[in-house]
């Protein structure tokens, strides 16, 4: 069999398998443009998206927002713009642009 001919025959079954793994991935596609936001309270609002028991949002905050209490689950974020604030029992810490947020998950104090 001529070379040539074998790395055409490779290269287009590598097409096609890259073709087909570009359609899976587009099966889940969050589409965030299209949905609507939702505003839980002032200073906050999102966008969710839920599959298979796993919800992932697209929030936005501003300074109004204060959390009352200390979450008790786990939650992992990636700032996608500006500047996010959290102040973690007294000590304040900075997330910017392109940072990512591990908040794992505690329990609440006794008292």
């Amino acid at each position: 069999m001529n070379r040539d001919f074998r790395k055409q025959k490779h290269d287009k079954l590598n097409n096609r398998l890259f073709i087909c793994k570009i359609c899976f991935v587009l099966d889940y596609l969050i589409d965030f443009k299209n949905m609507e936001w939702e505003t839980p309270a002032p200073g906050v609002r999102y966008k969710a998206h839920t599959h298979d028991n796993h919800k992932i949002r697209l929030l936005e905050f501003t300074e109004e927002f204060v959390e009352d209490d200390w979450c008790t689950k786990g939650h992992t974020g990636y700032i996608v713009e500006g500047n996010l604030l959290i102040n973690f029992n007294g000590r304040l810490s900075t997330f910017r642009a392109g940072d990512w947020v591990i908040h794992t998950r505690r329990r609440r104090k006794q008292t």
